[in-house]
Order: C-alpha cells, then sequence, then structure tokens
C-alpha cells in the first residue's frame, strides 16, 4: 500500500484488504467492525465500535483502544474494575454486600454497601455488620461478622457496646422488660413492663406467645400471606367454606392484636389450589388472588391503613385472559403484580404496574422473552416479584423446557417497567423446581424456590442472591441443611442486613417450619436449620415471613393436627 502500481496492470494498490485486515488490533472493542482498505498509499484500520477510541480516557470496563488491556490506571475511587491496574490507586477491592468490584482510594481499604450507597473502610478499622456484630477490614476485604458479647451485645460506631445512646431494647433476663440506652450510652434502665407479656425489637411491646390468626373450626384456612401496613401487618389467607371458597384478611398493629377477619374476594371467589397474595401500597396494602377455575382470572382490592375498602375489587388481568398465580409487590408509590397466562398451549410470565390510587400504568408486560421480543420456549409460570424503594423490580418464575433450561428465570426491570436484564437461569439448570419466591434487599435481591433432582430422597430449598446490577453474589445453593424428607413451601424476608429464608419441613411425627438467616457478607448465621415454629405434634406448613428494620421477625402458618386435616 504505497500508491503505486507495483505489478504493472494499470490498478493501484488493489485487493490489499484482507493484508491489511490481518494487521489491525482485533483485541477489546475493535473484535468486530473493522472496515480495512488502502487509501492514497496508506493502510487504513477503521474501527465501527462506537466505543473505540485512538487514545482511551474512559472507565467503562472496555478495551476502547484495542491495546489488549482494559481501563489501565483510569477508574477513579468508587468506579466499577476488574483488576488492580484498572484503578488509579491500583487496589480494586471486592464491595461487601454488593455485586462487583470498586476502586479503593488506597490499598488496603474495604469496600461496602449500605443502604444501596457503596462506603470505603480504612485497614484495620471495624464497622458495625448490624446493631449486634462487628467486621473488621483486613487486606482489602472484611472478614465474617464477628457478634457482639452477652454483656455489650449492642453495635454503635463500629463498638460493641452496652446500648445505643437513647435506644430501646428488650431486657434479655427478662422478656417482659423495656429498656431505654442513656444518651451517653453508659447505661440502660427500664422503662416499661409491656403488659403484653413480651417486649421484640427496640422495645416493642407484642403479644407473649402464638396468635391465632383464624379461630373458626368450620373452615380449612390455608395459604397466608403478609405484608407491613405501617407499624403493623396484613395478613391474608385462604379459607374453604361449606359453600363456597373466599379470600380473607385481617390487619394487625405492631403489639400483634388484630381487627375481625373480613372477606376480600366478595363473589369472585378463589381458585382453592392457589395462595392469595398482599403488599404494602402506599399507607395501605392491596390483596391480589386468583379466581376459581371456571372464571380464571386475577383480581385485586385496595385497603387503606386502617383495612377500610377502597373501592371494589377489579380485575388485573385482561378480559378473556387465562390468567392466574398471582404476585404482588408495592412500594409507597404503588404496586406491580406478576401473573401467568396461558393461551393455544403456550404459557407465558405477564406484569402490569399500578400506581397507588390503582390505576394501570401502561400495558401488560411478558417478562418471559427473549432480548429479541420473541417468546421463550416452554412453560412459564409461578412467579414471584419484588419492588425496592426506588420503584426497580425483579420477577422471577419457572420453566419448564429441556433438561438444560428447566428452573428458575428472573429478569430485572427500572421503574418505568424497561427490562435491564436480559431473561437468566437462576437456579441450577436440569431442577424440577416450583413455589418461587423472591424479596428485595438494600443492595440486590434474593431468589429462592423449592427443588427436586439433588440427589436426595426430598425437596430441598434453594436460594440465589442477587446484588443491584443483577450479577450473583451468592449461590445458587441449598439453604437447609437437613436433606432426609421434603423442605419445602420456602418463604423470604429481607431484615437488616440479612435475608431470612423459611420452609416447612417433613419429619415423621408431622413437620415444623424451619429457616436460617443469609447474612449480606455472604454467609449463615447459623450452621444448624433453626426451628420458626413451636415443636408441636401437628403439621405447621404454609409459612410467610415479614422482616422489620429492628430485629423482629413475624412468620405466619397453617397449623394442622395430620395430614388429612
Amino acid at each position: 500500500c504505497d500508491n503505486i502500481d507495483n505489478d504493472c496492470d494499470g490498478q493501484t494498490d488493489e485487493g490489499l484488504g484482507a493484508a491489511i485486515a490481518s494487521k489491525c488490533n482485533t483485541a477489546g472493542v475493535c473484535s468486530v467492525g473493522i472496515v480495512a482498505a488502502c487509501v492514497a498509499g496508506k493502510a487504513i484500520c477503521a474501527y465501527q465500535s462506537v466505543d473505540h477510541q485512538g487514545v482511551e480516557t474512559l472507565c467503562d470496563g472496555k478495551d476502547n483502544d484495542c491495546d489488549g488491556t482494559t481501563d489501565t490506571g483510569l477508574c477513579k475511587t468508587l468506579q466499577t474494575c476488574d483488576v488492580d491496574t484498572s484503578c488509579v490507586s491500583s487496589a480494586c477491592v471486592s464491595a461487601l454486600g454488593g455485586s462487583s468490584k470498586v476502586c479503593a482510594e488506597k490499598i488496603g481499604q474495604c469496600a461496602r454497601v449500605v443502604g444501596g450507597k457503596t462506603t470505603l473502610t480504612e485497614a484495620t478499622t471495624t464497622v458495625c455488620a448490624d446493631d449486634s456484630s462487628t467486621l473488621t477490614c483486613s487486606g482489602g476485604s472484611f472478614g465474617a461478622p464477628t457478634a457482639c458479647p452477652q454483656d455489650k451485645p449492642a453495635c454503635s460506631g463500629g463498638t460493641c457496646a452496652l446500648c445505643i445512646a437513647g435506644q430501646k431494647r428488650c431486657d434479655v433476663n427478662n422478656k417482659a422488660d423495656v429498656l431505654l440506652c442513656a444518651l451517653d450510652g453508659s447505661k440502660q434502665e427500664k422503662s416499661e413492663t409491656c403488659s403484653t407479656g413480651r417486649c421484640a425489637g427496640h422495645g416493642v411491646c407484642v403479644v407473649d406467645g402464638v396468635i391465632a390468626v383464624t379461630t373458626g373450626t368450620a373452615d380449612a384456612d390455608g395459604r397466608p400471606a403478609i405484608a407491613a401496613v405501617g407499624s403493623g401487618f396484613a395478613v391474608a389467607w385462604l379459607s374453604a367454606q361449606a359453600f363456597s371458597d373466599s379470600v380473607r384478611m385481617r390487619l394487625f398493629d405492631a403489639t400483634g392484636k388484630g381487627s375481625a377477619a373480613v372477606s376480600v374476594s366478595g363473589l369472585t371467589a378463589p381458585d382453592p389450589s392457589r395462595n392469595p397474595v398482599v403488599a404494602s401500597n402506599g399507607p395501605g396494602f392491596v390483596v391480589v388472588w386468583q379466581a376459581a377455575a371456571g372464571a380464571k382470572a386475577v383480581y385485586a382490592r385496595q385497603y387503606d391503613a386502617k383495612g377500610a375498602e377502597i373501592g371494589n375489587a377489579f380485575p388485573v388481568s385482561s378480559v378473556g385472559e387465562s390468567a392466574g398465580q398471582p404476585a404482588v409487590a408495592g412500594n409507597a408509590d404503588g404496586f406491580v403484580v406478576a401473573y401467568g397466562v396461558s393461551s393455544a398451549g403456550s404459557e407465558a410470565v405477564r406484569i402490569l404496574r399500578f400506581n397507588k390510587g390503582g390505576n394501570a400504568v401502561g400495558t401488560a408486560l411478558t417478562a418471559s422473552t427473549a432480548d429479541n421480543g420473541d417468546a421463550l420456549s416452554g412453560s412459564h409460570g409461578q412467579p414471584a416479584i419484588a419492588l425496592a424503594s426506588d420503584g426497580a423490580f425483579v420477577v422471577a418464575w419457572t420453566r419448564s423446557q429441556s433438561a438444560a433450561n428447566d428452573g428458575v428465570w428472573w429478569r430485572r426491570y427500572d421503574k418505568s417497567g424497561v427490562a435491564t436484564s436480559s431473561a437468566a437461569l437462576g437456579s441450577a439448570g436440569g431442577k424440577s423446581v416450583a413455589d418461587v419466591r423472591v424479596v428485595a434487599r438494600a443492595s440486590g435481591w434474593a431468589i429462592a424456590w423449592a427443588q427436586t433432582g439433588t440427589g436426595d430422597d426430598g425437596v430441598d430449598v434453594g436460594v440465589l442472591s442477587l446484588g443491584a446490577d443483577g450479577k450473583a453474589t451468592f449461590g445458587p445453593a441449598l439453604s437447609n441443611i437437613t436433606k432426609s424428607g421434603a423442605q419445602n413451601w420456602p418463604a423470604l424476608a429481607a431484615g437488616v442486613g440479612r435475608v431470612v429464608i423459611g420452609w416447612a419441613a417433613a419429619a415423621a411425627d408431622g413437620g415444623d417450619v424451619m429457616g436460617r438467616d443469609l447474612l449480606d457478607s455472604g454467609t449463615y448465621a447459623s450452621t444448624t436449620d433453626v426451628g420458626l415454629t413451636p415443636t408441636s405434634d401437628g403439621i405447621a406448613d404454609h409459612p410467610a415471613l415479614l422482616a422489620y428494620t429492628d430485629g423482629r421477625v413475624v412468620v405466619v402458618w397453617r397449623q394442622r393436627t395430620n395430614a388429612s386435616d
């Protein structure tokens, strides 16, 4: 390529494109879209990628100048990185509670995500993992949490102390007494004795013992759901009655005192094989259910913070659409419903957003599609959904298609309903799965499900933890330690620094609800399965969970005398 007719054929520099292309850079963003040519005696490699730079200046995880290295020395403090050489500080560290690495300001610092915000901690410094345990930064990473000792059970400012200034706590020596910490944190004194018989969390007086949500003996009640409403909670359940089934609801205050049960479904009788769902919605809440098989549709009804109805029940699914298996999640601005639909032998998962007034926002979205909009093959159903405080949400569902693709699939959306991730397999492929659950954490999401095909003699509970960017931070892995018998019907709740995982555990003489806490650090708080319900001779199953920021957890379940009850 010299602008000379070297072979004397009357043409100059012809047919040199392939030879020139073989000498062009093909690393990084230059791996595709190269146009090679000889122009005016000069070999030209024209790189078509919009990310290409002659001199790299961006910290974006890409080899923009195609020299075989990525972001060398370009990433500043707290920017995402892959290796130390990407950072100005030469310190790329994993962010605890997140899904990616970030640049530290200097070597030795640690990073963690708290409340969705990434912060740095100096080397050898100790911080609070939560209000009762500590973390120490060493060599650019945090070790496992260390529980505060019993004589100094509270963590404040990275130090275990007797108590947190001005905060109420429960007396470990007397379950009914509430203690108040002095403003200087030096002592705590009894503030009150709970007339309800028990103190929980940060000095909240609650009913001591099991609360009977349903009290009737003529109806068969089960499949409960729970959601926070103000400082209390609402419980909805399926009630199988003599003449027709119904969805019923009770509202409870923070102490556990409940209002009278009311019918939610009215004339739109529910399908007895599908559990109703409930979610916070602004100051109130919303209950969603699947109507009986003859009408097969999804309905919803809103309530205010006092449990008063806001309008009538209304359909979520479209007229004539065969829809069911609903899930719902809400926040201060509204709620989102996910549900399954079937048509002409195919099954899909749909999503419809609502504002807090109960008005649909846009049209239904289909989660079970490929990036090009084509429907993913196989059967899709049993969706679960979780909504973050900023409006972003994740929907997860079961897919049955092939040995490799069977399992739990999920997809992430922003607050406008725009997909921000492809549909992805979350569980180990080739497993038969059911009863998917998903919950929003402070810095990501957690998904749980029941699965078979793990090589033992029963059913197990799988879990996957995702960072805010959708990258896995833990799992997929099994939660239950006990492998004999069926460990199924999972439940999830997000607390501060942890996700509470519960499930129904079958046993020879019945069964109880068991659980474990998965900490944001990616470790479990216990090495054994922990009982969440009183041990009894009956069967406890169908659990639902609600976690508060002060450590309280509410467990709701179905109690039966025997399997035929």
